[in-house]
């Protein structure tokens, strides 16, 4: 049975179930400058086993957050874009009155303008930073890699030292006590199912 619009538990068929073992795989080129386990260990998810060389990126890192979180040049401009609102406003109301020369008006409205648009230039690069902030911040992550689940440490496939490309198979990770069952499921009735649902499932041979 599969599920109805009522809610319907559903039934699907599996061909058969493995222990679960994950490959740990590199997320960026380097060079590996720590392994923090061995064959053997106990680990957690998201320990960390080892990571590839840091100074760099880490520097690049810390430049992109200061630039981010320096907050004064947009304040400044802000606050003067704020300043020359307020002051054209008052020349507005003066010259409606009568009590001062359109030609302040006009150049009022000028410094407005201007200083607004400073503003907004400001906000366009503060957005710029963010972007290369998060860039950097990515880009740190990926030299660190941890294990994906609890777990036994199965295999350590690098040295300390030596190089490492986009996705080389750094360690292997299992769990005797986990199976990975993998499971068919209808184009038709795909979209009933959540991730991280549980469903009733039969093998092939109806178990």
């Amino acid at each position: 049975p599969y599920p109805s619009a009522s809610g319907e538990k559903l039934l699907f068929e599996s061909s058969g179930a493995a222990r679960l073992v994950e490959k740990v795989r590199s997320k960026s080129q380097g060079v590996m400058m720590e392994v923090f386990v061995k064959p053997g260990d106990t680990v957690k998810k998201g320990q960390l086993l080892g990571h590839t060389e840091l100074d760099q990126t880490k520097l690049q890192l810390e430049l992109a957050k200061n630039a981010y979180l320096s907050k004064a040049n947009v304040e400044s401009a802000k606050n003067q874009a704020e300043a020359w609102t307020v002051n054209r406003e008052e020349t507005e109301e003066a010259v409606r009155r009568r009590k001062m020369e359109r030609s302040r008006l006009d150049w009022a409205a000028a410094m407005e303008k201007m200083y607004q648009a400073s503003y907004e230039n400001q906000l366009d690069a503060e957005t710029t930073q963010q972007i290369q902030y998060d860039f950097w911040k990515d880009q740190y992550q990926k030299r660190f890699s941890r294990s994906p689940v609890d777990g036994v440490v199965a295999e350590v496939l690098v040295d300390v030292g030596k190089p490492v490309n986009f996705a080389t198979h750094l360690f292997t990770v299992s769990n005797d006590g986990t199976y990975s069952l993998p499971v068919r499921v209808p184009a038709s009735v795909a979209d009933a199912v959540s991730s991280e649902e549980t469903v009733p499932v039969r093998s092939a041979d109806g178990k």
